[in-house]
């Protein structure tokens, strides 16, 4: 079996770029696209709102061990990653967005990842 590159992490520029404390609030379809909540120290909320959602994954802590190995200084909690494990598995299977990037964002309990050809927004509720 071919072993896979390492995921290689970016930073990417949001609100939450720099926010401690976030932790997981909800994660829910509508007919806009997919909503992913998150709460910051302070009880501020804020929703980071995918209008083509592809595939996407949503694991505890415990997934994000290899990842701070890959995550450059300064790269903050919301990141691109190129070479994600899971994406390689869609190929398989052949479901794939064309010209697709993979973003993510990792609170204290929580680390969500999705396909998107459209780069997410993210707003203060």
């Amino acid at each position: 079996m071919k072993q896979s590159p390492d995921p290689v992490l970016s930073r990417w520029e949001t609100p939450l770029s720099d926010l401690k404390d976030l932790v997981f609030s909800q994660l829910f379809e509508d007919p806009d696209g997919l909503r992913y909540r998150v709460v910051d120290g302070t009880g501020q909320k804020f929703e980071v709102r995918v209008e083509q959602p592809g595939p996407y994954r949503l694991a505890d802590e415990a997934h994000l061990l290899h990842y701070w190995n890959a995550a450059p200084p300064g790269c903050g909690v919301t990141f691109k990653v190129e070479n994600p494990s899971w994406t390689q598995d869609l190929t398989l299977v052949g479901v794939w967005i064309p010209e697709s990037e993979v973003y993510g964002v990792v609170t204290a309990d929580a680390c969500f990842e999705i396909l998107s050809p459209v780069e997410p927004v993210i707003v203060a509720l």
